[in-house]
């Protein structure tokens, strides 16, 4: 009974709490609020818009005994659950909606603990990359694991360790075949990105497979991948080093050809003295837009920035924008390249969408003396295709709210999807708001 409690006071902390954004044009109202939950922590990651008006949800079951669980949520065009699934022992990623169901890409996760000959630290947890095929009904109709093993020697013996895997993001080409991103860690090395192609029909095995290695970075992965008309793959990593309690990352947007071992790489961020991470990655009418949080190597004083990337797939450095929430909830103001370090609030980019006014950003912004509804909330951003402010919005309670993607839909609205914390309790949250993010009173 009292976590009920606490999921019926969020929603009207959220409704209460929003805060409008100005000379916003007033339109027909279609919003609502849900919460999912249970006993354990149920944690957000993607939502995508369904073939028949309604939404498809993934999210984590996270146990306090360290085991998480895939949950798959199946909603009608209002946010009512219709079904759920839960796939054990897993993460989901990705969801690509098809007519006859679901493509979905994301991790299945070994635990060993239990296993007393596994000496080894990087043997204890192992992950392998799985893409699966759904029904209609949430069933299972095939998966593929993509895994794989190194051998080390160690103490003048030869010993076997896994290859741990995990499945980012995927896409649609032009002649239907699945395109996944992914990454991999074998002990002791860098993360690498990896690209492979499965044809929709079997998944059995792949059409190709390519790996790309960075000797001095990692390559931390942003949750989207894009088929050009070009027919190039694009993505969006973090090009990640750790020295100790400090790190270094920038951003960089490769691109590489169908099952070519030739990758290029247009880069941002390369010599600043702090962080570009990066979260995720969109098509505009324009080329693409990328978003993520500019901190410093310890990860403190963050901002929100957002880049364009031109159709030729080259970023533009002349078009980042920074965010400050408090500077921009109480002066209407976006930060110029001099600025981009000041820091009063502690912000994050996580997610954005591409509109017919331009783009809106959607992030998280920490509660200061003078801004915002208690501990972290929901910060929108409306701007136009050059990045100049259009407007903003705060959503959130006295509890935690963090985005992982924002949609578009039919009508113009916005989806927003994420975790809603209360209580030391998580929940998925569902958003679906008018075109300025605005909720129902």
């Amino acid at each position: 009974m009292p976590h009920k409690i606490y999921f019926a006071t969020a929603i009207l902390l959220l409704l209460a709490a929003c805060t409008k954004f100005e000379d916003a044009e007033m339109t027909e109202r279609n919003s609502f609020v849900h919460f999912y939950s249970s006993a354990d922590d149920y944690i957000g990651s993607v939502a995508e818009l369904d073939s028949d008006g309604g939404y498809i949800l993934s999210g984590e079951i996270r146990y306090d005994d360290g085991v998480t669980d895939a949950l798959i949520i199946k909603t009608d065009a209002r946010g009512h659950k219709m079904w759920e699934k839960i796939i054990p022992n897993g993460v989901i990623n990705a969801i690509k909606p098809t007519d006859n169901g679901y493509i979905l890409l994301g991790d299945s996760i070994e635990i060993n603990t239990d296993n007393q000959n596994t000496a080894e630290v990087s043997e204890l947890v192992n992950s392998y990359a799985r893409l699966m095929l759904l029904d209609k009904q949430g069933n299972i109709l095939s998966q593929h694991i993509t895994f794989s093993t190194v051998t080390r020697s160690e103490d003048n013996k030869l010993i076997t360790l896994h290859v741990d895997y995990h499945g980012d993001a995927l896409a649609l080409d032009a002649s239907g075949n699945i395109i996944v991103l992914g990454s991999f860690r074998a002990p002791d090395e860098n993360e690498s990105a990896f690209v492979s192609a499965f044809p929709a029909a079997d998944i059995s095995d792949s059409l190709w497979y390519i790996s790309y290695q960075s000797l001095q970075h990692d390559y931390i992965n942003s949750n989207a991948v894009h088929v050009t008309n070009s027919s190039n793959i694009v993505w969006a990593s973090k090009m990640f080093i750790q020295d100790q309690n400090l790190s270094r990352g920038f951003l960089s947007v490769p691109h590489v050809g169908i099952n070519s071992a030739h990758i290029n790489n247009s880069v941002y961020g390369e010599s600043d003295a702090r962080n570009h991470s990066v979260e995720d990655m969109q098509k505009s009418s324009v080329g693409y837009c990328a978003i993520g949080t500019y901190s410093e190597t310890n990860g403190l004083n963050g901002n929100m920035y957002f880049i364009r990337i031109d159709a030729n797939l080259n970023v533009l450095p002349e078009s980042a924008r920074y965010i400050d929430g408090e500077e921009l909830m109480l002066n209407d103001r976006i930060l110029n390249s001099q600025e981009k370090t000041s820091s009063s609030s502690f912000d994050e980019g996580l997610a954005l969408v591409a509109t017919n006014e331009g783009y809106v950003l959607a992030g998280s912004m920490e509660s200061t003396p003078t801004v915002g509804n208690g501990g972290k909330d929901i910060l929108l951003v409306k701007v136009d295709p050059f990045g100049n402010l259009l407007g903003k919005k705060l959503l959130g309670g006295s509890g935690d709210e963090s985005v992982t993607s924002i949609l578009e839909t039919p009508d113009g609205g916005l989806l927003i999807f994420g975790t809603n914390t209360v209580n030391g309790l998580s929940s998925m949250v569902l958003m679906k708001t008018d075109r300025d993010g605005n909720l129902d009173n």
